[in-house]
């Protein structure tokens, strides 16, 4: 009994809007009007968006302690690459820090076995403050990964020696 009553309270808290596909098409205004917003605000266009990068330079930032500092950049990319030139030595990845990569069309975490906890935990935040400062960034896909866990796209960026 005591479940329900819960259930019911949680269910008061917000309104679901079920918007049927094919139903109204002529007309977006109940659409526009479930968001609170207008067509122009959101679906204007923005001068940070990737399709306008072309050429990017991968930058890797140790984050924690302070500011993220730029430990070592890559080789520039065009758009439409195969796959990365390794051009930033894997031994920077310390197992005892977090780092970013900037690929310029993925932003990737890289958390080491041994980094701090507190730098595990705050992963996303620093992406979003990367994106703060980097207004590109905040229109890429991002990843967050573990030591022993890389994908073959993160590793593409890096030789080993």
């Amino acid at each position: 009994m005591r479940a329900n009553t819960l259930a019911e309270g949680m269910a008061t808290e917000c309104t679901a809007v079920v918007l049927d596909q094919g139903a109204n098409d002529d007309s977006a205004e109940e659409f526009w009007a479930v968001l609170a917003g207008d067509a122009a605000d959101i679906c204007q266009g923005d001068d940070t968006s990737d399709e306008e990068v072309s050429e990017f330079t991968p930058k890797l930032y140790r984050l924690g302690g302070g500011a993220p500092e730029v430990v070592a950049e890559g080789e520039p990319i065009k758009i439409g690459w195969t796959s990365a030139s390794p051009k930033i030595d894997k031994a920077l990845l310390d197992e005892a820090d977090t780092f970013l990569l900037d690929s310029g069309w993925d932003i990737f975490v890289w958390m080491g076995k041994n980094s701090d906890r507190s730098e595990r935990l705050g992963a996303m935040n620093y992406i979003d403050t990367y994106g703060q400062h980097e207004a590109r960034a905040k229109h890429v896909p991002s990843t967050i990964l573990k030591s022993g866990y890389e994908s073959f796209k993160f590793q593409s960026f890096f030789y080993e020696q």
